[in-house]
């Protein structure tokens, strides 16, 4: 058996692409403007781009526009266009930020019937009656001197 390269960073980006993959599906029905999704930048825009971003833009010929930025400029953008004309066809975010965005009328259902994939994703990671789904678990240290 081939031993795997797959690092733990590696598999995170590969788990959140797969959530906003699966998440796009909904917009690809509005076809005539580019799919707008959020995204961090640095090696994380690198790999949307090459990975999920251009294989598919092939696939489905749907252009795809990364707005790379942080929550608090995601939230600032979502407040300025307003929940009727939200600038994102598919929001990556933390709790942190999106317990404020549900708050103020950002989120609505995923419809699984338009969403195949949701059949598949695990009851505990479908949030808030199908309004969100967890794209990336990562575990927290706790650090202390005892002293």
């Amino acid at each position: 058996m081939e031993k795997s390269n797959l690092r733990r960073r590696t598999f995170l980006k590969g788990t959140t692409a797969t959530a906003v993959a699966a998440l796009a599906a909904p917009s690809v029905v509005r076809a005539a403007e580019p799919l707008v999704i959020n995204s961090y930048g640095g090696s994380f825009e690198k790999f949307m781009r090459e990975h999920i971003v251009a294989p598919f833009e092939e696939e489905t010929g749907i252009e795809t526009v990364l707005d790379i930025n942080l929550g608090k400029g995601w939230l600032a953008n979502l407040r300025a266009a307003g929940p009727e004309n939200p600038p994102y066809d598919v929001l990556m975010t933390n709790e942190a930020w999106a317990s404020i965005e549900r708050e103020e009328g950002f989120f609505e259902q995923i419809p699984e019937s338009e969403v195949p994939n949701m059949a598949d994703v695990y009851p505990s990671m479908r949030l808030y009656d199908d309004m969100a789904v967890i794209g990336t678990l990562a575990p927290i240290g706790l650090c202390y001197r005892h002293d």
